[in-house]
Parts: structure tokens; C-alpha cells; sequence
């Protein structure tokens, strides 16, 4: 009688342990898909996004590009190049940061966290787009050589450069990376939507 109780309180310990696994495992997803709702059109690298809600997600196994889809995760608006990015504090909620662009342009996504990590993501967009952003927001932008969005998450990172509000282009070091502060939105961690094919 003892060793039947034993047994089954190893069983129910085993169990609490594997949900409770499953479902920190179905919180935060391997590719950090994050969900953020827009009030109004925003800019991507390589698109502008009408209001509505969007899915976040990393779109490779070295972490160097993302993806942005539609929330049931069947249409795909972009692939573009990200760099890591460090903040001092652990966020609460999942949150992006924009640019601080004119009333006349449509807010720009700057960089995102997932809830409890310091380290996110900082869109790096198309030159020809980056040059027109860094004119708008007379701040630098991180930009690739290439002017058109990624055909695919697993394309070849080219080398990255710094847009200037003068119409220039930087090589990227410590002194000229773009900021990654600016007005936040919160989001939520999504796990049900399946990865789209770009």
C-alpha cells in the first residue's frame, strides 16, 4: 500500500512538472512570435502596415532576420534583416519601440523585446527606405546595401550601414548606431499562430 502511494505521488509530481513545462513552453515560442495591434498604418522594413494586428516573429536559427504576418500567420508582409539589441531593464509585457517620426509619416519600428528579455530585435531596413526615414526622423537608421525586402528568411546577411539625416551613409560602430529608445506600445506573446511561408 505504501509503495503504490509513493509511486503514484512521483507520477502526479512528473505530471505537474511536464505541464507546467508545456505551458512555459507554449507562453514564450522558440521563435519569439510576438503580437502587437496598431491603431494606424506602420512602417516595417519593406512595407507599410494598414492598422490592424500583426505577428512578430524570427524567422531564422542564427536570429539575423524576422518576419511580419497577418494574425492567423497566412499572409506574410515582410522578411527583413534585424540586429540584436541590448536594454538595461527587463520588460513586463512584450513591447516595440518606434521612431519618432513626423505626423506626416506613419510611426517606424524601431526595435522589439519579448517579456522578460533584455536583449530584442532592431529593424534594419532597405537603403533607398532608410535614407527617406532618417530624413524624416533627422536620425540615424540602420540600413542594408540592398533596397529590396529579403525574398527569404535565409538570405546572406550583407554588410550594415548607418542612413544619415544628411542623406549619407555610415559604417555601423559604437558611435553612430541609431538610438533604440522612443514611443513604446505593449504587446502579448502569441503561440498558436503556425510560422507563414515568406
Amino acid at each position: 500500500m505504501r509503495r503504490g502511494t509513493l509511486v503514484t505521488l512521483v507520477v502526479g509530481i512528473l505530471v505537474l512538472v511536464l505541464l507546467n513545462g508545456a505551458e512555459s513552453f507554449a507562453q514564450k515560442p522558440m521563435d519569439n512570435r510576438i503580437s502587437f495591434t496598431f491603431s494606424g498604418p506602420v512602417t516595417i522594413p519593406g512595407a507599410t502596415l494598414p492598422a490592424g494586428q500583426y505577428v512578430f516573429r524570427i524567422a531564422d536559427n542564427s536570429h539575423s532576420t524576422a518576419q511580419v504576418t497577418s494574425a492567423d500567420g497566412k499572409t506574410s508582409y515582410s522578411v527583413f534583416f534585424v540586429l540584436r539589441t541590448e536594454r538595461s531593464d527587463l520588460p513586463n509585457d512584450p513591447e516595440i519601440h518606434f521612431m519618432e517620426t513626423p505626423a506626416s509619416m506613419p510611426r517606424a519600428v524601431r526595435a522589439w523585446w519579448t517579456t522578460g528579455e533584455r536583449t530584442g530585435w532592431e529593424a534594419v531596413y532597405p537603403k533607398e527606405q532608410a535614407h527617406l526615414l532618417a530624413k524624416g526622423t533627422n536620425t540615424a537608421v540602420l540600413e542594408t546595401s540592398a533596397n529590396e525586402p529579403l525574398a527569404s528568411p535565409d538570405a546572406v546577411e550583407p554588410p550594415l550601414e548607418v542612413a544619415t539625416p544628411s542623406g549619407g551613409d555610415a559604417k555601423l560602430d559604437s558611435t553612430n548606431a541609431p538610438p533604440t529608445a522612443g514611443p513604446a506600445q505593449k504587446g502579448s506573446v502569441t503561440s498558436i499562430m503556425p510560422p507563414a511561408k515568406p
